[in-house]
């Protein structure tokens, strides 16, 4: 009797230090091999909402990966061959109170600082091998291998940065991209530009929902999880009262055109080599008042064509004035084609808040011709262009100026394009973005099946300068050349604007066309998807 009574007071205090285990989160992606284990206990298999406890240590395995989203929003990831502890979790809202420490041991880390930060930053501490990493609303990252640190600051929400100890020595991390490294039981150096092995980080803790467990079926976020928080953009619809008001302002852009003869192409790749100067007048697009245009030849063979003394002539510049183009120079100044007729440039009446477009058109006498039929040709094009500011992929902030974690966010994108087939026909249709700044990738789709004219796909990539370039994966009803099929655009204002031109040539017809679109950035929902 006695050692049963031992055994149900055992059990008793068993179960008591269990039910006082504060719990600190829940499971929210998570994929490959996970455990869990609380002090003294087994190891544990997670899933989605499984609950993390004061105490608990994560690890994962070699193609593990997970996110633990904690009671005040802090978020945690891990990725693979990594070990992580919950050392201390508190938190009070009503009582504005709270404490969090965790512990990296091993592995790829990413933290983005929640409700604690804010209200009690001293309390919030993250450890990484033997350094000590304190935060303020921050986002942060980095790796511990064999007890060496290197960390890299991603910027902060509310301002200010992180604190990096170890050895008795602080360094101030403020600069998004800037980072240390910090040996085992030394002093961390001195910070430096990390950007690289910034990215690194995002992509070796990016928990997508592949293998084990999935994303939550609903695809919500967290529950808890600031919208606001991961929300970098304005809506453009506040700018639009002021957009354009009357009077000339200057516009930034692409151009795209193509001769009726040759099928030859001509083309920017960046928007700062077309700027517009529109005039605005009684709420309506006037006209251009001057510009330049600094175009790209793309034959089929080649980007570029050759005088007769085969010198390679790939770019040409024309000048803008009371919309008519000038001859055409190339870099030295010398005279390449000569303008001749039809050589206007004019806007679309009604603009838009976030891409403005038109036509231009020129007829050309190439004095350099390799044969007489080549002489007199005629291009026909369209443009797009803004006054909005480009967008790098580094300073894409909140509305207060700071910069938001990494790059675990989507930009979705809905607009209209415009499309030139065989440099006749001139169509009308919609547009659609999804631009994934995690993976820097994207995908686009034109509509213009409502004026009887095709679907087109495209695909491509995001560059950290917030260009794209990509190409057509699709034509509907058509069977696409792919290699001579290709898009260029760029972002703007803080990633809620994106301008393309494209082109798309398939067995029977040749299409140049325009496109923009208008949205926002939001967290990537594991697990999701988005269509047109």
């Amino acid at each position: 009797m006695r050692f049963l009574a031992l055994l149900s007071f055992a059990f008793v205090l068993t179960a008591s230090a269990e039910v006082a285990r504060q719990r600190a989160g829940i499971v929210t992606a998570l994929r490959g091999e996970v455990s869990v284990q609380a002090p003294g206990g087994e190891g544990r298999t997670p899933a989605i909402k499984e609950e993390i406890f004061e105490g608990d240590t994560v690890k994962t395995g070699n193609r593990g990966r997970v996110q633990i989203c904690f009671e005040d929003d802090s978020i945690v990831s891990i990725g693979r061959d990594a070990t992580l502890v919950v050392t201390k979790f508190f938190f009070d809202p009503s009582a504005r109170q709270g404490a969090m420490q965790i512990e990296v041991k091993e592995g790829f880390f990413r933290v983005l600082g929640g409700a604690v930060t804010r209200i009690a930053p001293e309390s919030f501490e993250t450890v990484a091998g033997t350094a000590s990493i304190g935060i303020r609303g921050c986002s942060l990252g980095g790796e511990v291998t064999g007890g060496r640190a290197t960390l890299v600051f991603f910027g902060s929400n509310i301002g200010g940065g992180i604190e990096v100890g170890g050895a008795g020595v602080q360094r101030f991390l403020g600069t998004p991209g800037d980072g240390v490294t910090v040996p085992r039981n030394g002093p961390p150096s001195m910070p430096s530009p990390m950007e690289r092995f910034g990215v690194r980080i995002l992509n070796e803790t990016r928990v997508d929902g592949e293998g084990g467990g999935g994303a939550p079926s609903d695809g919500n976020l967290p529950p808890g999880q600031p919208e606001s928080l991961f929300d970098p953009t304005r809506l453009l619809d506040e700018r639009i009262p002021g957009l354009l008001p009357d009077g000339n302002f200057l516009m930034h852009g692409f151009a795209i055109g193509e001769e009726l003869q040759t099928g030859w192409l001509y083309r920017n790749g960046s928007p700062e080599l077309l700027s517009l100067e529109l005039a605005m007048l009684d709420g309506l697009l006037a006209d251009v008042v001057s510009g330049k245009m600094t175009v790209s030849v793309h034959t089929n063979a080649n980007f570029g064509f050759s005088r007769s003394d085969n010198f390679l002539l790939p770019v040409i510049t024309f000048d803008i004035t009371n919309g008519s183009f000038s001859d055409g120079v190339d870099l030295l100044g010398n005279t390449v084609v000569a303008v001749t007729e039809n050589n206007g440039i004019v806007p679309e009446h009604e603009p838009k808040a976030y891409m403005n477009w038109g036509k231009w058109e020129m007829t050309i006498v190439d004095p350099n011709a390799l044969s007489r039929e080549l002489e007199t040709r005629t291009v026909r094009g369209l443009w797009i262009a803004t006054d909005l500011e480009r967008t790098d992929l580094a300073s894409l902030r909140t509305q207060a100026g700071d910069l938001v974690l990494g790059g675990d966010f989507q930009g979705t994108y809905r607009g209209e394009a415009r499309c030139l087939r065989n440099g006749t026909d001139l169509f009308g249709g919609t547009s659609f973005f999804q631009l994934d700044f995690r993976d820097r990738t994207f995908t686009g789709q034109f509509d213009f099946s409502t004026d009887s004219a095709p679907v087109f796909n495209y695909a491509g990539n995001v560059n950290a300068d917030g260009s794209v370039q990509g190409h057509c994966t699709g034509v509907s009803g058509e069977n696409v050349i792919q290699s001579q099929s290709l898009i260029e655009g760029a972002l703007y204002d803080k990633g809620t604007a994106i301008g393309t031109s494209w082109n798309a040539k398939t067995d029977t017809n040749s299409y140049i066309g325009v496109a923009g679109g208008q949205g926002a950035i939001t967290p990537i929902a594991t697990g999701t998807t988005t269509a047109p």
